[in-house]
């Protein structure tokens, strides 16, 4: 069954792909990684001095989720929002574990949010194949 490749449908540059459902909406995704990196900056808060590096890393983490959406978005780079996804899932990783041994409440949220990026990977490749003209050229 063919179905819209969901997001990028909004600027009218998705075509249709054989992956299966596309349903499950950018906005509740994008909600629950906000509400998912907020969790964790408020336990690296109350961990005071202990959290402090970790800290950073959410705030990193939450920097560089807008320049990966900045990059599929706004440029519509779907190649460098691909390859950008390999250092990103580094940082989330390292977040994780920094997070975790701290707060494995907050660790574990992130977790689940590590658990999601292959999804982005396999997305972004899927967008960049139907969309051949914009993985190499934004036309900008």
């Amino acid at each position: 069954m063919a179905v819209r490749a969901d997001a990028l449908s909004l600027f009218g540059i998705a075509q249709t792909t054989a992956l299966g459902t596309a349903d499950l909406g950018m906005d509740d995704r994008g909600g629950a990684f906000y509400t998912i990196m907020t969790f964790g900056v408020a336990a690296m808060l109350q961990a005071q001095e202990r959290g402090a590096a970790a800290l950073v890393m959410v705030i990193a983490v939450m920097v560089t989720d807008g320049v990966w959406n900045y990059l599929l978005f706004r440029r519509r780079r779907l190649d460098w929002a691909y390859w950008y996804l390999f250092p990103y899932t580094v940082l989330v990783a390292t977040t994780t574990i920094a997070v975790f041994t701290i707060d494995v409440p907050a660790g574990g949220l992130i977790a689940i949010y590590l658990a999601f990026l292959p999804y982005d990977f396999a997305w972004t490749k899927a967008l960049a194949t139907l969309n051949p003209d914009l993985a190499h050229d934004s036309g900008q």
